[in-house]
């Protein structure tokens, strides 16, 4: 039996895995700052809804005191926060943590590669390993 006539092994593997069991895949720190970015992205809107009037009257809060300056302020420096604690600088330069940030992400990348690949191994391992029901035929 050839690889790509069992149902399943046909598709690419990416397609065979869900997206939560993909993001599971990216290491915890690497998670734990993404969502800190998906926070911080989502802060100024969140800010701008109580100025949003809903059936025809203005919200019953003020917010004009809290601008949207300020909340986008606000995300970008907890992002900023959040990429320090993930990875604090070894030195002073800019340019010094722009190449060790890159490594950083290729080190994350590679593990998530790594882990990917060893998921799908896995699968069809399993895959190969259950019983092949045979099929019936329909014809004379």
């Amino acid at each position: 039996m050839t690889l790509g006539s069992r149902k399943g092994l046909s598709q690419p593997a990416v397609a065979r895995l869900s997206l939560w069991a993909r993001v599971a895949l990216i290491p915890l720190r690497e998670r734990c700052f993404l969502l800190l970015v998906l926070t911080g992205a989502a802060v100024p809107a969140v800010f701008t809804l109580p100025t949003i009037p809903f059936g025809g009257r203005g919200s019953s809060r003020s917010w004009e005191s809290c601008p949207e300056a300020l909340a986008i302020g606000a995300a970008i420096a907890a992002v900023i926060c959040g990429l320090l604690l993930v990875e604090a600088p070894r030195s002073l330069s800019l340019r010094g943590y722009a190449a060790q940030l890159g490594a950083r992400f290729a080190r994350a990348q590679a593990q998530y590669d790594a882990a990917f690949r060893r998921r799908t191994q896995e699968e069809e391992r399993n895959e190969e390993d259950r019983p092949v029901e045979p099929q019936m035929r329909t014809g004379p």
